[in-house]
């Protein structure tokens, strides 16, 4: 008979130990910057800093468009262990800042580009977008509240 908790562990679902907030938690409250980058660069994070997780690294991103939020930097960088950003690709991510670095807000907040375009899941924002039918919808969003 087949076991249901073997097919659960290669899902993407399962870093769900990561929250999942729905738009307007995440507009309101998590998020100190959502912006469309490109993943300049990877490099592996220093082990000395106490918390480590052994594989996170950090990745240096372009910031090509903010959203919400501000980036007083073109270039930020995030600290990743879970399902990292990839290199040279281009993504819409919601980021909260700790100190020196960014992090992915939670399970839904890194989106990558697609053919131009970007499929979102949040809750409230959810639909497949153009970075500025997706910066519009935010805006509307806030606008509302």
């Amino acid at each position: 008979e087949s076991n249901d908790s073997d097919i659960q562990k290669f899902s993407p679902e399962v870093h769900a130990d990561w929250p999942v907030y729905d738009a307007e938690k995440i507009l309101n409250e998590k998020a100190d910057l959502i912006a469309f980058v490109t993943v300049k660069d990877i490099r592996d994070k220093e082990k000395t800093e106490i918390d480590d997780d052994l594989n996170a690294t950090i990745a240096t991103l372009t910031v090509d468009n903010v959203v919400l939020g501000d980036s007083y930097s073109k270039e930020i960088e995030l600290d990743q262990a879970i399902d990292p950003v990839v290199k040279g690709e281009k993504y819409l991510l919601f980021l909260a800042k700790r100190g020196d670095y960014y992090y992915i807000v939670d399970g839904n907040s890194k989106v990558k580009e697609v053919n131009g375009k970007y499929q979102v899941e949040i809750k409230g924002l959810e639909g497949n977008y153009l970075q500025t039918e997706f910066s519009n919808k935010v805006k509307d969003s806030i606008s509302k509240n």
